[in-house]
């Protein structure tokens, strides 16, 4: 059995700065550069795998989705030990707060009207914030905050976390595709 692992992540901002005769004009923020440790890399290499990524691809699809407002730098990067069908679950517990996911395989393009994503990774932008998810009833988060309640708030972090309980993910996606659908419209 696959144990929950919470590696330490490096995301550093870099900027451009134009000089005219000398004299400093425009400084301009470029792009956030994120870096896996090897043991991070080697974490998500495992769980990547099936779908046919890897941590360099992940890496630059987060340095991507930061680029373009996609999604905000994450505090924690959760990434489950594959991708789950509960989408209406992640939608309905964060409720209005800004807590991206993606799955691990590639959406496809154009994307159905009906099409529902699975979750692989989930972006949670602060520690609070994982903290408020974790008072709710949904057991993934519990599990991620009891994995990270004592990691830095200022550092960012991937949490590998281990399979989920068979039971409650069963009970979740039974009918997570009417959820999610249902959610969808309201927003």
């Amino acid at each position: 059995m696959t144990k929950t692992e919470v590696h330490e992540f490096v995301l550093a901002e870099t900027w451009r700065q134009t000089v005219v005769d000398g004299i400093p004009r425009l400084v301009e923020r470029m792009n956030d550069i994120s870096h896996f440790p090897e043991a991070a890399s080697a974490a998500l290499d495992n769980r990547l795998a099936p779908y046919g990524l890897n941590a360099l691809k992940a890496s630059l699809r987060l340095d991507n989705d930061i680029r373009h407002g996609r999604i905000k730098a994450p505090w924690a990067i959760l990434v489950l030990d594959r991708e789950y069908r509960f989408a209406g679950h992640v939608v309905g517990e964060r409720g209005s707060a800004n807590v991206p996911f993606a799955p691990f395989a590639g959406v496809p393009t154009p994307m159905p009207p009906d099409f529902v994503p699975g979750v692989g990774m989930i972006f949670v932008s602060e520690q609070q914030l994982l903290h408020d998810l974790a008072q709710g009833t949904s057991r993934l988060f519990q599990l991620a905050w009891a994995a990270m309640n004592r990691c830095d708030p200022r550092r960012h972090w991937l949490c590998c976390l281990e399979p989920l309980p068979h039971h409650w993910v069963t009970e979740v996606e039974a009918n997570d595709t009417a959820l999610f659908r249902s959610l969808r419209k309201r927003n």
